[in-house]
């Protein structure tokens, strides 16, 4: 969580006594959120915000006189704030108390910088819109898209579960089959989407959701531009064509960065890994694909050859569409080879994957 709930609580009431805005609160939660990061132990949200000149001395002892009969604020009407959750490269994303109903749910508050530019606004809008339609097991669930006091956001379903980072911070790689199921559920909320011609543009560990009963939730679809794409700070899962800031991208950007999440999933870290955005993004660019199986010697062959697939440079190179992934993974899951894979080793349609190992074994005695 950015921030923490003491200092959104703070800033929650602020904004409802009408001394700052919940821009600036975001920004001071960003600060101090960057400052943990180093190590360091931030300022209370009063005193950063003295410091830096969004409120008064007599403000802060205002605020904090009606600390304790305030709990969040309505800024958005029919919503009541709770805490800041995450950060995308869009916005912020909120907890929140959705009054008419008596019930928890996610807010998406686009960032004020992306508001003030009606392209990047417009697309916001229309495309939550589109997504809030969208009604699937392993997608989010949209509840509300609209614009209240000037801020423009997307309401959504809440789950109280880790991410998939949060699962890699934890215990580092997971086990093929737990990797592939998650995968396989992301394919069929990426098929979905696709087939109402949505894209997401933003996936990567952080947006794949996974509930108490193990069903994975695809989260914060990308609402802005392609070049301002990139997966956070480090563009760990992006496409080639979106670190080239390519304006037309397609399904197969998303089907990339599911590859890359997948690499993740099962090495333990990301497949270019280096200290700066730049460097990064010329690996992309530059590097060949990496064989997850290279890195883990426990990763099937037939899934190192699907994600190696997923993540080809050039995009007609990869699975044309989710619906296609989505066979391969399956058969993966049932203990059976991808159709690609038996293709390109020359399998014939009726033989097994043990067939072909007795095969390859013959086949390495006669050439020793």
């Amino acid at each position: 969580m950015t921030g923490a709930p003491g200092d959104f609580s703070f800033g929650s009431v602020a904004i409802k006594l009408g001394f700052t805005t919940l821009q600036r609160v975001d920004e001071v939660l960003g600060l101090q959120e960057k400052k943990r990061e180093r190590g360091g132990v931030p300022l209370k949200m009063g005193e950063m915000m003295v410091r830096l000149g969004y409120l008064t001395e007599d403000q802060v002892h205002k605020v904090l006189l009606h600390m304790g009969a305030h709990r969040g604020h309505e800024e958005i009407p029919g919503y009541r704030l709770i805490a800041k959750i995450g950060q995308g490269a869009t916005g912020s994303i909120y907890q929140a108390h959705q009054i008419s109903m008596d019930r928890t749910v996610a807010i998406k508050v686009l960032a004020s910088r992306h508001a003030a530019a009606p392209a990047i606004r417009d697309r916001f809008l229309r495309e939550a819109r589109a997504a809030a339609r969208l009604n699937h097991a392993n997608l989010i669930q949209g509840i509300d898209v609209n614009v209240a006091n000037g801020i423009h956001y997307y309401a959504m379903e809440y789950i109280d579960g880790p991410s998939v980072a949060d699962l890699l911070r934890r215990g580092g790689a997971l086990d093929e089959k737990k990797a592939v199921g998650l995968a396989t559920q992301a394919a069929k909320a990426l098929a979905h989407a696709y087939r109402h011609g949505i894209l997401h543009r933003d996936l990567k560990p952080q947006n794949l959701l996974v509930t108490r009963d193990g069903i994975l939730k695809l989260c914060d679809f990308g609402f802005t531009p392609a070049d301002s794409r990139g997966g956070g700070p480090l563009p760990y899962y992006a496409s080639p064509e979106q670190v080239r800031g390519e304006s037309e991208i397609d399904t197969r950007s998303d089907i990339y960065s599911l590859g890359a999440t997948l690499f993740h999933m099962v090495t333990g870290d990301v497949p270019f890994p280096a200290e700066s955005a730049d460097k990064v993004k010329r690996r992309h660019l530059e590097d060949p694909v990496p064989s997850p199986r290279a890195k883990n010697s426990g990763v099937s062959a037939k899934l190192d050859w699907v994600i190696r697939k997923m993540m080809a440079k050039r995009r007609e190179m990869r699975y044309p569409t989710p619906p296609e992934l989505l066979k391969d993974l399956e058969a993966i899951a049932a203990g059976g080879v991808p159709q690609g894979y038996a293709s390109e080793c020359g399998l014939r349609k009726a033989e097994g994957p043990n067939t072909r190992l007795r095969r390859l074994s013959r086949g390495r005695r006669y050439r020793s």
